[in-house]
């Protein structure tokens, strides 16, 4: 399904906004990556703060920093994303930037009753987009790969988990036993965390990986294939 732009009118500010929450999963990039890309380029120049507004979001209960952009801060931030799919970002978040002005100068309140529907309006559309970016989030956080620090204390857990299985049977464990160990062990995760290979278990299931390594025994099938290999030595 195509992903929705969603250029918002910032109250505070007085124009339209994206945030950089919305940039970073259109651009595929970590948001942690574009929010450092963003503190890069006020830091060089302090001309472009005034293009970034501070803010948060909530997800799960705590609230993580974010930052709101107005046209220019969008178009120096993208600068320099390249490839064909970032060009077509570009052009479909200038479209967005372009149709959400258009409204705003077709539709300017002037009284205070139209201002006041304008603004209750703007609530309500604030509400619902913040709930789609909640829901956005926790989506990017459940599919959010382990980190290489993360993938090799799991390496660590393994070597260890082999390390205490083969005091425990007392086979000659020439190479091919201990082969086809790690093979038992390496399966078994990927199987219960879903994950093939281990690189692709998920951040939020780094903890349970953990617990099933520490308390993992190998299958009958497992000690079957090793005991065939002790006959053959």
């Amino acid at each position: 399904m195509e992903q929705i732009i969603n250029i918002t009118y910032d109250q505070d500010h007085q124009q339209p906004v994206v945030s950089s929450l919305q940039v970073a999963e259109s651009f595929e990039k970590q948001h942690k990556n574009v929010i450092q890309s963003i503190e890069n380029l006020v830091a060089e120049n302090s001309a472009a703060k005034s293009l970034f507004y501070e803010t948060t979001y909530e997800s799960r209960g705590k609230r993580y920093p974010m930052y709101l952009m107005n046209r220019d801060g969008f178009s120096l931030l993208v600068m320099g994303f390249t490839g064909k799919s970032a060009l077509d970002w570009k052009l479909r978040y200038i479209q967005a930037f372009n149709e959400m002005e258009k409204q705003l100068k077709e539709g300017i309140p002037t009284t205070p009753e139209e201002k006041l529907d304008l603004l209750l309006e703007v609530a309500h559309n604030q509400k619902g987009k913040v709930k789609e970016i909640d829901e956005r989030v926790t989506k990017i956080e459940k599919d959010q790969k382990i980190d290489p620090t993360q993938y090799g204390y799991i390496g660590k857990l393994v070597n260890r988990r082999v390390q205490e299985v083969k005091a425990v049977y007392k086979y000659t464990w020439n190479s091919s036993q201990v082969g086809a160990l790690r093979h038992g062990i390496n399966s078994d995760i990927c199987n219960a965390l879903d994950a093939h290979p281990r690189t692709q278990i998920r951040a939020h299931r780094f903890d349970e990986a953990c617990r099933f390594i520490t308390g993992w025994n190998p299958s009958s099938v497992t000690l079957k294939e090793i005991e065939e290999l002790e006959e053959h030595v």
